[in-house]
């Protein structure tokens, strides 16, 4: 998937995150349509929501931060202040998953 204008409004701040070693620049980009993706070079790398039932519960700038993301991104994300945990969690699957504010 690629995105060029689509997210340009919605950037976030860029983040430094080490992945296997090497240290990569990413952004954050927030759609209040589509979502929340951890954006590469106009490339989605990973998206960083999920949808659940209970997403309806979730204030406007809250999110399930999806269980395929790493923990190391989660650690990276939280220790530079992009993100931060909220005391809000549901069932996707067969997985708990906690919700993050974005910052």
């Amino acid at each position: 998937m690629r995105f060029i204008k689509k997210f340009e409004a919605y950037v976030t701040g860029a983040v430094s995150i080490n992945i296997d070693g090497q240290d990569r620049t990413f952004t954050i980009k927030n759609s209040d349509e589509s979502g929340i993706f951890l954006m590469e070079d106009d490339e989605v790398y990973q998206r960083l929501d999920i949808e659940t039932p209970d997403t309806k519960n979730l204030d406007s700038e809250e999110f399930y931060l999806s269980p395929e993301v790493s923990p190391e991104i989660v650690k990276e994300l939280l220790a530079q202040g992009f993100i931060d945990k909220c005391n809000k969690e549901t069932v996707a699957g067969s997985k708990i998953v906690k919700a993050y504010h974005l910052i």
